[in-house]
């Protein structure tokens, strides 16, 4: 009987010991994944983040402001039609995977790594109010510049300066570093390197749009706190200062899916469900649907609009010349 149950245990230790492996296998290619994804965004769609957040815009403008025109407001509709739902529905894939400007933030936090760089280390209180200033920076963006109350020049805003610069064959030269957006580019690059996603957290008026509709997300990483050690190794890797150790299951709308505690835990507690390897699938669907949108839907669709306008003028000329 002893032998029996010994036996027991050992095959329900090896059982269990296995499926943490297999869990750390698919955590491992999802991380993967996610880095070629990041590199894949960065070169076929730099500035898909601005150009989402320009689309909010136009939405919001074109709702609240009696201007609707769905020749004109379409190619903001599709972008959001990609990224909305799949956020909603699977939290802020989009921040982890395919923005370029988050992609930048984590390279830099790399490289400040190895070079052991000094690290600003925050309070939990503090980090916590800091991150209420995306927020006001969406309220502003909203208020202010959707509206048409106030306008400020492309030049200004670090999002374009970025995009200007990371497009392939359309180097823009030094020139437009020298500007309110190349200063701004050039002091989130140098914070990045001090705090770990430093814009991601506190700055990005998009990442707050994603914070309040990722929160009913279906994809949630799970970690039971009374299975949890001393280490609290999920929190000092959360790429977004999140502190893990207090909950058992994540739903602040500040993750980014990155995986990191996932994979940094020694004891397998942390876990994603669905699979990682699942939706590092999804996100590659997503990425193609994406570089679809930004390259041929969008550019047909303003093809389209482009050619309707110019009937509409030749029709109302012939009209007026006729009369």
């Amino acid at each position: 009987a002893c032998t029996t149950g010994n036996n027991q245990r050992k095959t329900k230790m090896n059982n269990t010991a296995y499926k943490n492996n297999a869990g750390k296998t698919n955590i491992k290619i999802t991380l993967i994944a996610r880095r070629v994804i990041q590199i894949a965004s960065l070169i076929l769609i730099p500035g898909l983040f601005a150009q989402t957040f320009a689309a909010l815009g136009s939405m919001f403008t074109a709702l609240f402001g009696g201007s609707f025109s769905w020749s004109v407001i379409s190619p903001s509709f599709w972008i959001l039609m990609i990224t909305i739902p799949a956020t909603v529905l699977l939290g802020r894939f989009f921040c982890g995977f395919f923005c370029s400007f988050g992609a930048m933030g984590d390279f830099l936090w790399f490289m400040s790594r190895k070079l052991r760089l000094p690290k600003l280390r925050l309070s939990s209180k503090l980090d916590s109010g800091f991150k209420y200033i995306k927020y006001g920076i969406l309220v502003f963006c909203a208020a202010f510049l959707w509206t048409g109350l106030l306008s400020i020049p492309d030049t200004a805003s670090p999002w374009n300066i970025f995009g200007m610069y990371t497009s392939i064959g359309n180097w823009p030269g030094l020139s437009y570093m020298i500007s309110i957006g190349g200063a701004l580019l050039i002091l989130i690059m140098a914070l990045s390197v001090f705090v770990e996603r430093a814009f991601c957290r506190y700055l990005c008026p998009l990442g707050a749009v994603y914070a309040l509709i990722s929160r009913p997300r279906l994809f949630r990483i799970i970690k039971r706190r009374e299975r949890c050690g001393s280490c609290i190794a999920c929190t000092s890797r959360c790429s977004m200062g999140i502190p893990l150790y207090s909950v058992d299951k994540v739903k602040s709308g500040e993750c980014i899916n990155c995986m990191a505690c996932v994979n940094v835990c020694p004891t397998s507690n942390a876990k994603a469900d669905p699979k990682p390897a699942v939706a590092a699938a999804m996100s590659v669907a997503v990425i193609s649907g994406l570089y679809f949108v930004d390259t041929v839907a969008l550019p047909a669709l303003n093809d389209t609009s482009y050619a309707q306008t110019q009937q509409q003028t030749t029709a109302d000329t012939e009209t007026a010349a006729t009369t």
